[in-house]
Parts: structure tokens; C-alpha cells; sequence
């Protein structure tokens, strides 16, 4: 029995020493999970079946999956070394759920060793990551179910850069502070059309066209994150208000007009975590808008004067992120100024009065890093 043992144990570092480009991480959670086996050299456990529960963190680390990580790459190497059955993350999350059990890891030895009675597994690996200066300390422990008791327990050191590089796959990388969101908006508002009645103009009666519209506008903006709790978000959006609508008809010709404009915003939200994946947003701040017409038709006859204005405004949104990089929204904002637009003729006569929307609504998708 020693001798397979033994040839046990020199498989397995050989297994553990190649790749000879490993990441540094891989490299230190490879002498552990030797280490880890050398016990169970020792004590005649090599063929047992093992389970490795999620390590435990804090919720800062937690929300970065740093402890996710490290059972992962460890479980990883566990394998690689052919000396233990490991039993699959899926199947031990399902039976601690069962149990009632949270799947951060915080898991005594005596608990988690009557979880692993139900699987199995006679041996179980149990450890928790925490963050000290600039650097990650993990700490692995090797424990018996049958008796509960810790027979190995391995401490390695990784700065937190290093971390970051070798087990970037597995982690969440958007910082809770200077984070950064690009996303894709579309919003709209209904535009309050005034009812005009015929007007004379140059001697002949014409009557306005008020047909009904819209506010649309389409674009990509930047947020950015002073904190977890606080958001700026910068906004150069077009709009379109109307597009090739007729003012009015005689018999001469149908005169139309085009109106395209700008949004400038700056807000600042607060954000509120409401549960689970889903936040609130309620900022304030200013837009200014700009409007710029143009004749489809009949220039000579018409007025049509550039507008701008600014008015500060208010909004509230529900966010829902299914993953910590992207995030899909629904916003509600209410401009506190309006800003009435006119038309006339060229001797004065009012043939077009619209107010541009006050309400608007808006759905965002955004990408975070």
C-alpha cells in the first residue's frame, strides 16, 4: 500500500508541476492542493471521494466572486491530480440547499462535515479568502467528515493585481468606485399640439395642419460612478420632434417642415439597492435642448426661428442587472420648465404653436466595467 502511495504522490506532483507557463495564483493553489493530497497520503485517505465547499469571504469580495475563484482553481487542480472522485459544485449546492444552507461558505467544520455524510464524501475542503493591504490570503483546510476534524489546513499569499490578472475569468471586474457604464438610450414624449382655427395670410384663408407627435431621441452616453451610491451621468442625445410634417395646404402647395434637435444632460442619481439584482435611481439635475427646422417646402412663406432652452429636471428608474457588467432600465423624467414653439407666416399670421414634452420616458442598456 505505501508504494502505490508513493507512486500516488509522485504522479500527482508531476501533474501539479506542468504546465510550465502556469499563472502564479494556479501555481500557489497547486502546492496546496499538493499539499492537500500528501495528507491524505499520509493518513490513507488517496481514494476517497472529496468535496470542495465555496470558500468564505466578505460581502465586498463576495460580490467580486474572489472566493468563487479560488474554489474553482482549486477544484481545478484537485482533479488534475487524479487521486481524489470530486464531487461536482452543481450537485453540492443542490444537496446545501436542500440542507437550508447559504452558499457563501460559512460553514462550520461539524456542519459541513454532515453535508458531506449525505454526498459521500469522506473528505471535504473548506477555506475563506480575506484581503489584507494589497494582497489576498487564502486559507485551505483539509477536514475528516467522519470525525470533523481538520487534518491539513495550508495558508498562501497572492497580491491583489496578480489575483485580478490570473483569475479574471471568474471574477466580476467592475469597481464600486470610478466604475464606468457606456449604454445604448431610446426615449420619447408626446408633444401637446395647439388646435390652430384658419388664418388669413397675403389675402387667401389657409388652414394649419396640427397633426399629433412625438419626441423621439436615440443615442449612446457615458454614467460614471463616484461610489456604489452615487452616479453622473453625461448625455449628447439628437432628437427628432417633427419629420417632414405639412403646415398647411392651399392651392398652390403643401408647406412642410422637418425639426431635428439636441439634448444636453448632466444628471446625478442616487442609487438605492432594492433586492437582489434590481436598484432604484432617483437624480436631478439640467437639459438643454436645441431645435433646429428646416423648410420641406415654400421657404418664402414661412417663419421658422431656431429655439433653445434649458430647464431642470427630475427622474426616478428601476435598473435590473442579470450580471454585475450589463444592466437594462426603465426611466421616468419630468422637465420642470416647458418650452412653447411657434410658427408663422411671413406677415405674423400663426399657422403651427407646439410645447415640447415635459414627460418623457426612457428605457437604457448598459455594459459596466
Amino acid at each position: 500500500m505505501k508504494s502505490i502511495n508513493l507512486f500516488f504522490s509522485a504522479l500527482f506532483i508531476a501533474l501539479s508541476a506542468s504546465p510550465a507557463f502556469s499563472s502564479e495564483l494556479d501555481s500557489e493553489l497547486k502546492k496546496t492542493a499538493q499539499k492537500l493530497f500528501q495528507t491524505a497520503v499520509d493518513r490513507n485517505l488517496t481514494a476517497s471521494t472529496l468535496a470542495v465547499f465555496p470558500f468564505q469571504a466578505d460581502e465586498k469580495l463576495s460580490r467580486k466572486r474572489v472566493n468563487f475563484a479560488v474554489s474553482e482553481m482549486l477544484t481545478t487542480n484537485l482533479i488534475k491530480g487524479g487521486a481524489f472522485t470530486v464531487i461536482e459544485r452543481s450537485q453540492l449546492e443542490e444537496v446545501m440547499k436542500e440542507q437550508k444552507l447559504g452558499l457563501s461558505g460559512a460553514l462550520d467544520s461539524k456542519t459541513a462535515a454532515s453535508v458531506g455524510k449525505l454526498m459521500g464524501a469522506k473528505l471535504l475542503v473548506l477555506g475563506n479568502v480575506i484581503q489584507v493591504g494589497n494582497s489576498y490570503q487564502i486559507t485551505s483546510k483539509l477536514v475528516n467528515s467522519e470525525t470533523g476534524e481538520i487534518i491539513s489546513s495550508e495558508m498562501n499569499e497572492v497580491p491583489v493585481k496578480i489575483f485580478d490578472e490570473d483569475a479574471g475569468r471568474y471574477l466580476v471586474l467592475v469597481p464600486e468606485y470610478q466604475a464606468i457604464g457606456l449604454y445604448f438610450v431610446f426615449g420619447y414624449g408626446p408633444i401637446t399640439v395647439k388646435r390652430l382655427p384658419p388664418v388669413s395670410s397675403g389675402g387667401t384663408m389657409i388652414t394649419p395642419l396640427n397633426p399629433d407627435a412625438d419626441s423621439k431621441y436615440v443615442g449612446g452616453v457615458v454614467r460614471y460612478f463616484l461610489s456604489p451610491q452615487w452616479m453622473v451621468d453625461a448625455a449628447v442625445i439628437p432628437i427628432v420632434a417633427y419629420k417632414d410634417s405639412p403646415i398647411f395646404n392651399d392651392s398652390k402647395a403643401i408647406v412642410g417642415t422637418s425639426i431635428d434637435g439636441t439634448i444636453i444632460r448632466l444628471l446625478v442619481d442616487r442609487i438605492f439597492g432594492l433586492s437582489g439584482k434590481f436598484r432604484v435611481h432617483a437624480g436631478a439635475g439640467a437639459m438643454s435642448m436645441r431645435a433646429f427646422p428646416a423648410n420641406q417646402g415654400g421657404s418664402d412663406r414661412v417663419s421658422l426661428p431656431r429655439m433653445a432652452y434649458v430647464t431642470p429636471l427630475v427622474r426616478a428608474g428601476l435598473e435590473w442587472k442579470p450580471q454585475a457588467r450589463l444592466g437594462w432600465a426603465v426611466f421616468t423624467q419630468y422637465n420642470v420648465s416647458k418650452k412653447d414653439y411657434k410658427i408663422h407666416m411671413r406677415d405674423g399670421a400663426l399657422v403651427r404653436q407646439f410645447t415640447f414634452p415635459q414627460i418623457l420616458v426612457e428605457t437604457t442598456l448598459s455594459l459596466y466595467f
